[in-house]
């Protein structure tokens, strides 16, 4: 499992407000044609990108999902 708070490129302690802003930052720049274009990303991995922010981003927004992979994460 990565962990979502690396995903999301935010520290454990990051506030909703910053992670809704890191999750927008990078959504745009993985959906963005750029990094397809450049040759940097296959669509498929692109599309794995997308999915893995997705997921970090719906775990680290609700709070009892986030409290939840906070003690997962401690327990490993």
């Amino acid at each position: 499992m990565n962990n979502y708070y690396d995903v999301l490129n935010v520290v454990p302690e990051a506030a909703r407000a910053e992670i809704i802003d890191s999750y927008q930052r990078l959504k745009k720049v993985f959906t963005d044609e750029q990094p397809a274009i450049y040759g940097l990303y296959t669509n498929e991995m692109l599309a794995e990108k997308i999915q893995e922010l997705d997921l970090a981003y719906q775990v680290l927004s609700d709070t009892t999902k986030r409290e939840n992979y906070d003690k997962e994460i401690k327990d490993l």
